[in-house]
C-alpha cells in the first residue's frame, strides 16, 4: 500500500524465516536475537547508499518493534523515524527464555489475564480441583510480578534525584528524540504491551508525552496481532496518518496524533494505572 504512494519499501523476514537464510539455530529461535538489529542495519545503509534514501522508517510488530526501537537506538546507521506496533518487551538479555513468564513482563501479564478469565470458566474451576492446573506457576509469575512493580517507585525516585539506571526506557527515548528520531508507540487497546511500557518509563510519562518526537497511539477493539479485517483496516488506517505525517514535515509527528482531549485522556489513563501500581 506504502508503494502505491510512491515509498520505497523493503520488508525484512528474520533469519531463517520465510525465504531468508538461516544461521545457527538457536538465533533462528530466538526472534529477539541481536543479529536481526545488524540485518536491520545493513539493510537501511544499503537503502541509503545504493537507492538514494534520505529519509528512512522503520516499523514492526511485536519483536520487529524491539529491533526497530533498538536499532534507531543504536544509530546503526541513523534512522529518521520509528514506529513501534505492540511491543512486548523493551529490553532483552541474553538467556532470557520466552517460555519463563516470570522474567518476561508482556508474558506475566498475559499470563495474569488468561487466569482471571478463567475465574468466569467453571471448566478451569474443575480442572483447578483435580489438580489439572500449574497453580504453583501462577504463583510464580504472581510474585514476579509483585517484585516488578515494588522497584518502579525505587526507579522513580532515581530519576528524581539524577542517578542513572540501567535499561531506562524513558531516557532511552530521549535520546532518540535528541538524535532526531521520532518514535510513534502504537498499541491495541488493552495490550500488555502498554502496561509495560507504562510501568517502564514512571513518572516521566508526561514528558515525554509532551516531547514533540514522540507518540503514542491506541488502536481500539483490536488483538495483540491484529487478526480480524477491521482491526487491520483501523491499524493501516492509523499508520498511513503517521507515515504522511512523518514524511511530509521535516519534524517529526505530534506528541499524540490526536486531539488535545484525546492526548489529555492518555495522560489521565498513565496517571491512573500508575496510582494503582503504586
Amino acid at each position: 500500500a506504502r508503494a502505491a504512494h510512491g515509498d520505497l519499501v523493503l520488508r525484512l523476514d528474520q533469519a531463517g524465516v520465510g525465504e531468508s537464510d538461516r544461521r545457527g539455530l538457536a538465533e533462528n529461535e530466538n526472534p529477539y536475537s541481536d543479529s536481526v538489529q545488524r540485518d536491520i542495519g545493513a539493510a537501511v545503509a544499503w537503502l541509503r547508499q545504493q537507492r538514494g534514501v534520505t529519509h528512512c522508517s522503520l516499523m514492526g510488530l511485536c519483536s520487529g518493534a524491539y529491533h526497530g526501537l533498538q536499532t534507531a537506538l543504536a544509530g546503526m546507521p541513523h534512522v529518521d523515524h520509528v514506529i513501534a506496533i505492540n511491543p512486548l518487551l523493551f529490553y532483552w538479555h541474553p538467556g532470557m527464555s520466552l517460555e519463563d513468564t516470570t522474567s518476561n513482563p508482556g508474558s506475566q501479564l498475559a499470563h495474569m489475564a488468561n487466569a482471571a478469565r478463567g475465574l468466569r470458566d467453571p471448566k478451569k474451576w474443575l480442572r483447578l480441583v483435580r489438580g489439572e492446573l500449574d497453580l504453583a506457576g501462577l504463583m510464580r509469575v504472581m510474585w514476579a510480578r509483585t517484585k516488578r512493580r515494588l522497584r518502579h517507585p525505587l526507579r522513580d525516585l532515581a530519576r528524581l534525584v539524577g542517578v542513572p539506571l540501567k535499561q531506562d526506557l524513558a531516557a532511552d527515548l530521549q535520546c532518540m528524540a535528541r538524535q532526531g528520531v521520532s518514535v510513534q508507540l502504537v498499541f491495541s487497546q488493552g495490550d500488555p504491551g502498554l502496561t509495560v511500557l507504562k510501568e517502564e518509563v514512571g513518572r516521566a510519562y508526561r514528558r515525554l508525552l509532551h516531547n514533540a518526537m514522540i507518540g503514542l497511539s491506541v488502536v481500539p477493539d483490536a488483538d495483540h496481532s491484529f487478526i480480524s479485517a477491521p482491526a487491520r483496516a483501523r491499524l493501516y488506517a492509523q499508520l498511513h496518518r503517521l507515515l504522511d505525517d512523518a514524511h511530509g514535515r521535516a519534524v517529526a509527528v505530534s506528541a499524540v496524533h490526536t486531539p488535545k482531549h484525546a492526548a489529555d485522556a492518555l495522560l489521565n489513563d498513565f496517571e491512573d494505572d500508575l496510582v494503582e501500581s503504586a
